[in-house]
């Protein structure tokens, strides 16, 4: 259901970046305990994916999700995709840009060579 209201999100809004892609098999597997692979989902998530990249969407690397990230943007950038984020969803002031170098590095490693960030709705790419 949460990938089938993505699709149709992404379907019906104006918006440059789509974050928390993986958000309910994080929750499933880290909070309640119910180990699920985000792969099961690869048909959906490549149909989201493919729309992203058709309408120039930024895709969001979260650190909060790092398990999760590597598969699903491995996945978007053999699919052609370029543009992506990088976001710590903080909650907390200190927490800020946690794992970021990380997230870097393994972008890098993925086959990326820039992440984005947005003013007034332009992107603007920084080398990783």
């Amino acid at each position: 259901l949460y990938f089938d209201l993505l699709d149709a999100t992404v379907d019906a809004f104006d918006f440059d970046i789509l974050a928390h892609i993986a958000c309910p098999v994080r929750y499933m597997t880290w909070k309640y305990g119910r180990e699920t692979d985000v792969m099961e989902f690869e048909t959906q998530i490549r149909e989201i994916l493919q729309k992203v990249i058709d309408r120039k969407i930024a895709l969001e690397w979260n650190t909060g999700g790092l398990p999760q990230n590597e598969e699903i943007f491995t996945l978007y950038r053999q699919m052609g995709g370029e543009r992506i984020t990088i976001g710590s969803d903080a909650h907390q002031a200190d927490e800020i840009g946690d794992y970021f170098a990380i997230a870097r590095q393994s972008l890098k490693e993925i086959g990326f060579t820039h992440y984005h960030y947005f003013k007034n709705r332009t992107p603007y790419p920084v080398e990783l």
